[in-house]
């Protein structure tokens, strides 16, 4: 987890390079540990995701995103991230020009949110990454990034 949590820090002080160098490593480290179907490997995942659409490499943030997808979903107590996850693939359907892709992934990240965060009254115009990430539990929280 310290590699993790490395990866965190260095995304935190916008050291992007050696932020994906450490959630590099520690995805394959879960992946040897824990296996591809852990919460914690879904979690490096997305974050090599959000690392790999900065770098405009679609295809492999799709298949990260992928599994996270399918990780987060196979447990009720996994929809915070799997809001985060959504906002994620709309943002890939934004780098690949896929407009309806896009208004479906905001709309699902968008319901999903407002199922979770009933009180919030703000128009959904209003709300955004960063709010997805305030629902994630503290362990698995991270900022995403945005793409240039």
């Amino acid at each position: 987890m310290s590699v993790h949590v490395l990866g965190n820090v260095c995304a935190s002080q916008d050291h992007l390079t050696q932020s994906f160098g450490y959630h590099n490593r520690a995805l394959a480290q879960y992946r040897a540990t824990v296996g591809d179907k852990h919460h914690r490997t879904a979690d490096l995942c997305s974050k090599v995701a959000d690392h790999y659409l900065r770098f405009r490499k679609a295809t492999e943030a799709k298949l990260l995103l992928n599994q996270a997808s399918l990780i987060y979903s196979s447990r009720d107590h996994f929809k915070q991230e799997l809001v985060r996850t959504y906002a994620l693939f709309a943002l890939l359907y934004l780098l690949l020009g896929g407009k309806g892709k896009r208004t479906e992934y905001q709309a699902k990240a968008m319901s999903l949110y407002r199922l979770l965060v009933p009180h919030d009254m703000r128009d959904d115009e209003d709300i955004g990454d960063t709010d997805f990430e305030r629902i994630v539990c503290f362990a698995s929280r991270w900022t995403l990034m945005k793409v240039p």
